[in-house]
């Protein structure tokens, strides 16, 4: 996964560095989808969390509920076939200490083949980072050569 300028990653308050963590959290959310795992997505999201947001491309509304968000994505999983999903480009800012933004390029290869770019806010619980918001919007990629 090329990575570009990634602003330096470290907890304010125990300075261990997060890139490494988040970076294997985008992967393992990438094989997922690739493996039409959905259900693994689903579990990604902050049950703790009071509400989420879940705004996709495909959808007319946004989803507030980690309920909502395994619901929304089960369904998917029902509706589209073999995939094949990359990242690029990823960037963490940290914004907190158990918070981060993240924002990459991401390769849906499904029946067919586009790219969104992704912004989404993790956040850190003991037992790893998980989705609190999450947004995609369209992005024009020229073929490679």
């Amino acid at each position: 996964m090329p990575d570009r300028a990634t602003t330096p990653a470290t907890d304010a308050v125990d300075a261990v560095p997060i890139d490494g963590d988040i970076h294997q959290f985008v992967e393992q959310w990438a094989a997922a989808w690739s493996s039409m795992a959905l259900d693994r997505v689903a579990k990604m999201w902050d049950v703790e969390a009071p509400t989420v947001s879940y705004i996709a491309e495909e959808l007319g509304e946004v989803l507030r509920t980690p309920d909502a968000v395994e619901e929304h994505l089960l369904r998917t999983e029902e509706r589209i076939g073999p995939s094949k999903v990359e990242v690029e480009e990823l960037a963490v800012t940290p914004i907190g200490s158990d918070l981060v933004v993240v924002d990459f390029v991401c390769r849906w290869q499904l029946q067919w083949v586009s790219h969104s770019r992704i912004a989404a806010v993790l956040r850190r619980r003991a037992d790893g980072w998980s989705f609190v918001h999450y947004m995609e919007a369209p992005y024009h990629k020229e073929p490679s050569a």
